[in-house]
């Protein structure tokens, strides 16, 4: 290409440059791409702080989260040793009372048992007393009836010694003494010894009596 070719050809370009829009011309553009780098970077900028904070905020969240949870757990936990608690008293309380209502059951039964064993013992000592009454009751028959006898035979039994042969001398004896002390004396003795007579005999009888 010549040298005028060149120069023509440059001209061209130039007017070619010159017949374009503003903003597609070297000097434009170069200020539009700093300008589109400016926003560019601008807006990564934004983005980045943007992102940053959201993350920060979906952090808190998370955190929030962990901690309503964790509190929830804790308080869940805190509720189920509360109810555990309120359950083991309640299941004390209830072994409780089942033990005191052995212990009063129990303490009923000997208290039962011991009311048995009074009345068996009552019956036994009404019973033992029943016969010690009858048999009281027989030997005072016995003792009334042996007195009874005893009064009869020791009454016939004076009577027969003062009828006697030997008992009627020792009567005649004593109406002719003459002196009234010896008299006296002599009637004291024969009535000791008819006494005295009558009483072994009588007593003797009465034994045998018993025995049989």
């Amino acid at each position: 290409m010549t040298e005028e070719e060149l120069k023509l050809e440059k001209l061209r370009q130039e007017v070619k440059q010159l017949s374009k829009p503003d903003w597609l011309k070297p000097a434009y553009l170069t200020i539009l791409v700093s300008a589109l780098t400016i926003v560019i970077t601008t807006a990564v900028g934004f983005y980045q702080y943007f992102a940053k904070v959201n993350q920060d905020n979906v952090d808190k969240i998370e955190a929030l989260e962990k901690a309503l949870t964790k509190n929830e757990i804790q308080q869940y936990k805190t509720e189920k040793a509360t109810l555990a608690f309120e359950l083991a008293q309640l299941k004390m309380g209830r072994d409780s009372a089942k033990i005191e209502k052995e212990i009063i059951n129990q303490e009923l039964m000997e208290i039962k048992h011991e009311k048995e064993l009074a009345e068996a013992k009552k019956k036994t000592l009404s019973r033992q007393l029943a016969t010690v009454r009858r048999s009281f009751s027989n030997y005072n028959s016995l003792v009334e009836s042996t007195i009874e006898k005893y009064e009869n035979y020791s009454s016939g039994y004076a009577r027969g010694i003062i009828s006697s042969p030997s008992g009627q001398r020792k009567i005649l004896e004593i109406v002719e003494m003459k002196n009234p002390k010896q008299q006296q004396e002599a009637i004291e003795e024969f009535a000791y010894k008819v006494m005295r007579q009558t009483y072994q005999k009588s007593s003797t009888k009465i034994k045998e009596e018993i025995k049989n």
